[in-house]
Order: C-alpha cells, then sequence, then structure tokens
C-alpha cells in the first residue's frame, strides 16, 4: 500500500475512507500491484481483487486502536457488512487488519 506518503498511519486513514466511502479511484491509488487480501475465502492478490470486494462486500470499518511500527500498521476495527440478501447492515464484528505500508 503506498501513494508516496511517509506517515504509514495516514496511509492507513486514507485507505478506511476510500473503502467507507467507495471512492475505487483512491483506494486503487493506496494499494500497489501485489496487494493481498485474506479473508473467509481465503487468500487473494492484485489491485482488482481488492476494488470488487470493496464493491461487493460493501463493508464500513470504523478504527479503533491502531499499533504501528516502521511500515507495519495493525488497526482494531469494527466491520459491518451489507448482507446481499437483505440490503441492509449486519451485525457489527471486531476484526484486526494488518497493513504493510511503503513507499513506491
Amino acid at each position: 500500500m503506498s501513494d508516496g506518503v511517509s506517515d504509514p498511519i495516514g496511509v492507513v486513514v486514507a485507505w478506511h475512507e476510500a473503502v467507507n466511502t467507495g471512492d475505487a479511484v483512491r483506494l486503487a491509488e493506496l494499494v500497489t500491484d501485489d496487494v493481498e487480501l485474506v479473508g473467509p475465502r481465503g487468500p487473494g492478490a492484485g489491485r482488482a481483487l481488492v476494488l470488487a470486494w470493496v464493491e461487493r462486500a460493501g463493508i464500513q470499518l470504523q478504527p479503533a486502536r491502531c499499533f504501528a511500527r516502521d511500515g507495519d500498521v495493525v488497526v482494531e476495527q469494527q466491520a459491518t457488512w451489507i448482507a446481499p440478501d437483505s440490503g441492509q447492515a449486519g451485525e457489527p464484528h471486531i476484526i484486526a487488519t494488518t497493513f504493510v505500508v511503503r513507499n513506491e
């Protein structure tokens, strides 16, 4: 994940904003071609996968605690997904996400 920003936490904050607003252009700027995504359906990689996931999942992520060292950032967040059958927000879940931020 990179957009030339030297502050890893700033990049992660921008990533959350792009995900929560569905801003695919900004999200594409914040992830690299080799981005990896691991979830309940298993692992995958690539910018296109992340963009499709955000569009399909209708996820909202509210960051809580954040831990950073060098370019590694772990964020505890409250995640809410839109149920595809009803279009309604499901129950929130606490999840953690690891980001590796690098300048490229």
